[in-house]
């Protein structure tokens, strides 16, 4: 064989290895795939913190509508109160009292109105 025949061919064990470039390239690579992953997993973060304050909000909601109709659906309704043991009162209680008891003689009367006469409540604004 001739010296340079010899000198082209190189044994295998000379050529194994990365060389610089090959590393410098696989980190780069490997930094835009981390970079990547990320971005990914920041936005899918806050989709999912957003989606949980969205859902939050949504049962708050949900939970103030249940108080309310709750609420609304005994409105009027004085529970044990038996009405008919209660004495009727002798004058009509006056709507602008701050008074509990006024109130509790109130109860027996269901609905109190007023003409726009004289004898509107004082109350009760003169523009109205």
């Amino acid at each position: 064989m001739s010296p340079i025949a010899s000198r082209r061919t190189s044994p295998p064990s000379a050529v194994a290895g990365v060389s610089l470039v090959e590393l410098m390239i696989s980190i780069v690579l490997g930094m835009l795939l981390i970079a990547a992953l990320t971005t990914v997993f920041a936005s899918t973060s806050a989709a999912r913190n957003e989606l949980e304050r969205t859902s939050r909000q949504i049962e708050n909601g949900r939970f103030a509508m249940e108080l309310l109709s709750d609420d609304l659906r005994v409105a009027g309704f004085y529970g044990e109160l038996n009405v008919k043991q209660l004495a009727v009162p002798a004058a009509l209680p006056d709507p602008c009292s701050t008074t509990v008891s006024d109130w509790a003689d109130a109860i027996t009367i269901g609905v109190q109105a007023y003409d726009n006469g004289a004898s509107k409540p004082t109350c009760i604004p003169s523009s109205w």
